[in-house]
């Protein structure tokens, strides 16, 4: 039973120690890395992430310097600008051309309001918007990519520290930050490594898609109801470029063999339990999206891969276990659907060649229907074998 107790006040605390958290969770071209000791769900290691200059108790007791009054100011200056940007481009940041206006018009002008009152969602939309505006203006990428991850590190630092009881007030927040978070996660730069990048936002996602149904009854009888329709789900609408019934038989043949692949191959019980409950998850992914007129695969759920098992397959990704890096692949294939939204970029390309230089030449043979339909697309003459080279 939802409690109204929403105007309770909220008492944050938030540990700071120095801007060091930056170097931590931010690489040199910007690209975001988790640490070592994060670890989302229920585990939750959040103190790496809650460092945030001018918050901590200590430093507000002191006099500013001229320096650090310059710095403030400018980020104000900076978030003022980007809370701009996404009242005025709201269509282009979220990149859903095909929603009804009178949605959009509830992200634009109800969504800042749900921000103002939340700070973890504000950091979350400015992550965003700064993730947008990057995008459009390469000249300022470094430091928009900087200024991204601080806001992603106090949002989740914040929205760690809020209560977990559901109220109409807070079911807006939570509703909208399920919402942006994968977003924001897919945005972030791809880095040096995209499969280690790409298994950061499984981790940061894990759980978002489950969040949002707990949450529609709340939110559909307040100023958000007109945006639950298309959190809930509806048939997803792919690229111009992109022929729907090809594309799925195609994988979904490659996807079919895979039983074999875990059957033969030598793995532990449990690697083999969980590489079994990942394949499950992407064949009813394939099934739902195989049907346009009564699919109900909404894009969150799709982005909050894994459905199960995230910590663990995770592990297996960072350890180049060879199935689990088949998986992905598959998985990659369904990113693409998103290749014309700005916060994919080119993404599943990337992760799909690291598989394929991080793989032998005895396992190549599991990834040519993925890298048919990815890397083969464009260009008509090449045929996967060349590329498995």
């Amino acid at each position: 039973m939802v409690r109204e107790d929403s105007k309770k006040p909220r008492t944050v605390s938030i540990s700071t120690s120095s801007s060091a958290s930056i170097s931590r969770t931010s690489s040199r071209d910007g690209s975001f890395i988790l640490p070592s000791n994060h670890h989302l769900g229920d585990g939750l290691d959040i103190a790496s992430l809650s460092d945030y200059a001018g918050l901590s108790p200590s430093h507000l007791s002191d006099a500013p310097s001229p320096m650090s009054f310059s710095n403030t100011l400018s980020n104000w200056q900076q978030d003022l600008q980007l809370m701009h940007h996404y009242t005025t481009q709201t269509r282009f940041v979220l990149a859903e051309s095909h929603v009804p206006d009178y949605v959009l018009a509830t992200w634009q002008s109800e969504t800042p309001k749900v921000a103002f009152a939340h700070d973890y969602v504000m950091h979350g939309l400015l992550c965003l918007t700064a993730l947008h505006k990057a995008h459009l203006e390469p000249i300022r990428a470094t430091s928009l990519h900087v200024c991204a991850t601080n806001h992603l590190n106090v949002a989740l630092a914040v929205r760690q520290a809020e209560s977990p009881l559901i109220t109409f007030e807070s079911a807006k927040a939570k509703f909208v930050f399920a919402w942006l978070l994968p977003l924001f996660a897919y945005a972030m730069p791809v880095g040096v490594s995209p499969i280690d990048s790409t298994a950061d936002v499984f981790l940061l996602v894990s759980g978002m898609d489950t969040l949002l149904p707990e949450l529609w009854d709340c939110v559909a009888q307040g100023p958000l109801a007109p945006v639950v329709s298309t959190a809930s789900g509806g048939p997803i609408v792919f690229p111009p470029d992109r022929d729907r019934e090809p594309f799925i038989n195609g994988i979904a043949f490659g996807l079919g063999q895979l039983d074999d692949m875990l059957a033969y191959t030598p793995m532990t019980a449990d690697e083999q339990q969980v590489c079994s409950m990942i394949l499950a998850d992407l064949k009813i992914m394939y099934e739902d999206l195989a049907r346009p007129d009564d699919a109900y695969s909404s894009m969150v759920s799709i982005l909050c891969f894994p459905k199960q098992c995230t910590a663990t397959f995770v592990s297996l990704l960072r350890k180049r276990t060879p199935c689990a890096l088949v998986l992905l692949a598959y998985f990659c294939v369904v990113l693409d659907i998103f290749s014309d939204r700005w916060w994919m970029h080119d993404r599943p390309q990337l992760v799909l060649r690291d598989i394929l230089g991080s793989l032998d030449d005895s396992w190549r043979h599991w990834v040519e229907q993925p890298v048919q339909a990815l890397l083969c697309k464009d260009q008509t003459s090449v045929r996967p074998s060349d590329l498995m080279l």
